[in-house]
Formats: structure tokens, C-alpha cells, sequence
């Protein structure tokens, strides 16, 4: 249960565009329109349907859209998954019982992409159970394999698009490319063409119907704007993608340099280790061709790569077989850890109360046993994926709320309660959240007009479009309050640390009130 832990806080870390998708999965059931998302009252194809129809069940269980029942979709669904996956491993490479499940629930891609209702996990871990059944169907001849295979990669096409097929039809064909040139194997053509084509014909009813009710606005906004688009954006360097494949992969991503040994052989003579690297390549190379690229782009391919990680460093046997060098890395990991809480003590504004002095406490526990573990005890594979899920997770979900800063305060909500409130903000979701009512979302020009009206009601805006938009002259500050920026630069975050100014990080959201008709 330790994963359900801040689930719900509007304050907990998120992804930058998770606010809007909340946005448009409460509007898409609010108004009841399964086939089309809706943002603002009006369709809205950013994204195909599967992300939101996920939380719906959630939302009728619960009585109504939360911020907590979303990410609960995202989790459920998330170790739904992996344990499928670990079923996997258990079947093809012989691993024992929920080794794999935990080894992957230890890593900071889960841990980040499981708790918040974003698109990454829903994407990577359809397209990689879908290539893995495939494999399945392909090496065992069961229709069964054949239907689970085509439905999982027909519903990761409902998650961000055709690019699930490019990754699975492209994945599959550069191993049967690979294999024919290799060992002469000829692929057989004719399972191979129906699993693509029954993938397509279940994946494409959506795209169809929507093009049938909606027509041109459909293709343009989603074919053209949204998919076309993102090879003409912004261009972000590939070195973006190398980064996030470790970092996510993390901690054992760091076990990288002990595979060397094993890895040419089993990529030669193994055919289920071949499936599996060839279609990490693949999907690992095919996100370095959007141009708007960004760090979760490498996420898809991080399932597989944890696949091969696991199995050469760890599936070997019930007990650690291999150097204990590996180990201490992990074990130098978990102290750095350590000095990175101890340090936070610094932050007099930060650790400042008995419930976060108690986090920071129980994590040293926690990192110090497990420190304890990996150099001393560590007898068997299961204590060490254990070890690992419990550490990352009590830094990620235990330790870092140490560090949350609220959306709204308590005392601007008592302020607001249950009256008119206009917002300009980035994410206006998270402030309804925060208040528990509705708002009224501005833009910039709605915002400006909005305020020369002396009887509208309060307004929160970022500080910076106060004397930008000159809402001085109509609106005066009744609050202020911090926040943390978004998208701050990792130098910049650790000048701030080194320097003991965190407020460097941080940005003021202000409550306003009309000039003539000031708040009592």
C-alpha cells in the first residue's frame, strides 16, 4: 500500500502536461463521450481515447472525477501489466515467481510514470507485452498468443497513435530480417501478415468512426497537427534520450558494464535474448526521429531493456552467481542516497516539522538496512530486489513529500470558499483540485479584460503576469504564496542547492482582488 501513499496530493511531483490530461478526462466524462475527448466543451484529438477510458471505471466506482482516482487508473493498470510480463519471463526465460515484477517496481521510470496519469506506461507496457506475445505466438503456434498479441498492440494504437504499430510491425520485422540474414530462417509469412492485419483492423475501429462523425477535423487536428507535427517542432538534442533510457532504468542501468561478458553470447545463441534486444533497438531508435524529443521518449524501450538487464545479471539462479561488484555499486548507490536526505537537513524551511523530520528518518533507516543487506546478507536474488523497491520507494514517496510546496494554502482556501475564482495558470486543474470547486480558466486576454470588470471576484496568477498584462491598475494582492518553477535546469537546481537558496527554484502564484471591492 506504500504506493498509494500521496497519490492523490495535488503538491506531489507531476509531469507537465499531466494537468491538462486530467482536464480532458473529466470533461470526456463529465460528458459522457467515450469516442471523443473533450477539452474546454469542445473535441479534442491531442491524444486517442485509451489513457481516459482507463480512469473512467474509476471515476464511476468513486462517484465522480478525482485526482486521485486518475492516478489510480494508471497504477492498477501499471502493475497489472508488469505482472503479465513477469508471467513472461517465468514462461521464456525460466525466472522465478515475481522476481521480474519486483525487479522492474524498483525502478525510477515506475516509481515517476505509475503515479501520475500521463501516457508513458500505458504505451510502453502494451507495445512490450504485445512484441512478447508475438514472440510467444510465433514460437508456439496458439491462436491464443496470436489474439492477445494483436488486441495488446491494437490498444497501445489508442494510447498516442499509428507509432505503436511502427514500433511493433518494425520491432518484429527487423528480427525476421535478422534471423533470415543470420541463420537463413525464412519468417512464416502467413502468420506474420495475419497478426499484423488483425492488429490493424481492431486498432483502426476508433480511427474510423471518428473519421466517420467528425471527418476533416478529425484527420487535420489528430494525422497532421498531432502526429506530422512532431517531426517539425523543436529540435532537442539525441543525447536527451540516452539520458532518460538510464535514468529511468535506474538503479540497474548502472549493472550495464557487467552484462559485456554474457551479452555476445546469448545475442548469438539465444533466439528469446535476440527478440528482445533487436526490438529494444528498435524502439529505441525509432524516438530519435521526432524532433520534439524529451527524456520520457525513451521510456518505451526501458521494459525491454530491464528484460535484458535481468537476465543476464540476475537470472542466472536463486542465489547472486556473478561478482559482488555489482552490489556494492548498488550499495555506493544507496549511500549517496543517504548523504543526499542527511544533506536536505540544511534546508531549515524545508525540514522544519516532526512529520517530515520522521520521512527523513525512517528513508536513513531504511537506505542504512539496505546498505546492510547488499554488502552482508545478500544471499539471495529475491533479498536484493526486495531491498531495492523498498529503498527507491521510500526516498520517492516517503522522503520527497519533505519537499512539497502547497498548490493553494489552507488559509486562501478558507479565503475563496465557494466564491467566484478566475485563474491564469498553466495548470489550472491542479488549483480546482487544490480549492475543490469549479473555476473560471482565463488566457491572458480574458484575464485582462476580466479584471477591469470591478465586480468580478478573486483571480490567482503567476506573479509575472501581474504588471506584464497590467493587472495592477484593476486588481491589488490579497496573498502570495511559492511554488516550484517548472522546467528549471538541472545546473540551475544544484547553484540553488550549493548555494542553500532554494527560493532560487521557487515562483509566486498571487491571490487578487478588485481595487474597488477589496476582500474582507
Amino acid at each position: 500500500f506504500i504506493l498509494l501513499m500521496n497519490l492523490g496530493s495535488v503538491d506531489a511531483p507531476r509531469q507537465g502536461t499531466e494537468g491538462f490530461y486530467l482536464q480532458v478526462a473529466k470533461e470526456t466524462f463529465l460528458n459522457d463521450s467515450w469516442l471523443t475527448p473533450m477539452h474546454m466543451n469542445q473535441p479534442h484529438w491531442s491524444k486517442p481515447p485509451l489513457q481516459f477510458w482507463l480512469a473512467f471505471p474509476f471515476y464511476g466506482f468513486s462517484g465522480g472525477t478525482s485526482l486521485f482516482s486518475s492516478r489510480l487508473s494508471i497504477l492498477v493498470f501499471s502493475l497489472i501489466m508488469v505482472w503479465l510480463i513477469d508471467r513472461w519471463c517465468q514462461r521464456q526465460l525460466r525466472s522465478k515467481n515475481l522476481y521480474f515484477f519486483l525487479f522492474f517496481c524498483g525502478t525510477i521510470g515506475f516509481l515517476k510514470y505509475s503515479r501520475i496519469f500521463m501516457m508513458e506506461m500505458p504505451l510502453s507496457l502494451l507495445t512490450t507485452y504485445a512484441v512478447l506475445k508475438y514472440y510467444e505466438f510465433y514460437k508456439n503456434r496458439e491462436n491464443s498468443e496470436l489474439a492477445k498479441s494483436s488486441f495488446a498492440l491494437a490498444l497501445s494504437n489508442l494510447v498516442k497513435g499509428p507509432v505503436s504499430f511502427v514500433m511493433g510491425f518494425g520491432g518484429i520485422g527487423l528480427y525476421h530480417l535478422t534471423r533470415m540474414i543470420i541463420s537463413k530462417e525464412k519468417p512464416r509469412y502467413k502468420d506474420v501478415i495475419i497478426w499484423a492485419l488483425a492488429s490493424i483492423f481492431i486498432g483502426s475501429i476508433w480511427y474510423l468512426i471518428s473519421l466517420i462523425n467528425h471527418g476533416e477535423d478529425f484527420f487535420n487536428y489528430f494525422f497532421l497537427r498531432e502526429n506530422v507535427g512532431k517531426f517539425t517542432a523543436q529540435s532537442y538534442p539525441v543525447r536527451v534520450l540516452f539520458q532518460g533510457l538510464l535514468i529511468f532504468a535506474l538503479p540497474w542501468s548502472l549493472f550495464i558494464p557487467f552484462m559485456f561478458k554474457e551479452f555476445k553470447s546469448n545475442v548469438k545463441t539465444n533466439k528469446t535474448f535476440q527478440f528482445v534486444f533487436i526490438n529494444f533497438l528498435f524502439f529505441f531508435i525509432l524516438w530519435m526521429i521526432p524532433s520534439q524529443r524529451s527524456h520520457h521518449y525513451a521510456m518505451p524501450s526501458v521494459p525491454l531493456l530491464l528484460i535484458l538487464i535481468f537476465d543476464i545479471v540476475f537470472n542466472k539462479s536463486e542465489h547472486y552467481v556473478f561478482s559482488k561488484a555489482p552490489l556494492k555499486i548498488l550499495a555506493a548507490l544507496f549511500g549517496f542516497m543517504s548523504l543526499i536526505v542527511m544533506f536536505s537537513f540544511k534546508f531549515t524551511e524545508v525540514i522544519n516539522d516532526i512529520p517530515n523530520l520522521m520521512r527523513s528518518f525512517l528513508t536513513l533507516v531504511v537506505l542504512a538496512y539496505g546498505i546492510f543487506i547488499l554488502l552482508a546478507r545478500a544471499d539471495y536474488i529475491r533479498k536484493i530486489f526486495l531491498i531495492n523497491f523498498f529503498a527507491f520507494t521510500f526516498v520517492w514517496i516517503v522522503f520527497t513529500p519533505c519537499f512539497f510546496l502547497p498548490t493553494v494554502p489552507e488559509r486562501v482556501i478558507s479565503l475563496v470558499k465557494e466564491k467566484e475564482v478566475n485563474v491564469l495558470f498553466r495548470k489550472p486543474f491542479f488549483i480546482a483540485e487544490a480549492l475543490g470547486q469549479d473555476i473560471n480558466i482565463q488566457n491572458p486576454e480574458q484575464a485582462k479584460a476580466q479584471a477591469q470588470n470591478p465586480h468580478t471576484g478573486f483571480f490567482i496568477v503567476e506573479e509575472r503576469f501581474y504588471k506584464y498584462l497590467s493587472l495592477d491598475k484593476y486588481l491589488i494582492i490579497q496573498d502570495k504564496w511559492p511554488i516550484w518553477k517548472r522546467g528549471t535546469k538541472t545546473k540551475d537546481i544544484l547553484k540553488a542547492i550549493s548555494d542553500g537558496k532554494l527560493s532560487n527554484l521557487q515562483e509566486r502564484l498571487l491571490l487578487l482582488v478588485p481595487i474597488s471591492k477589496p476582500a474582507s
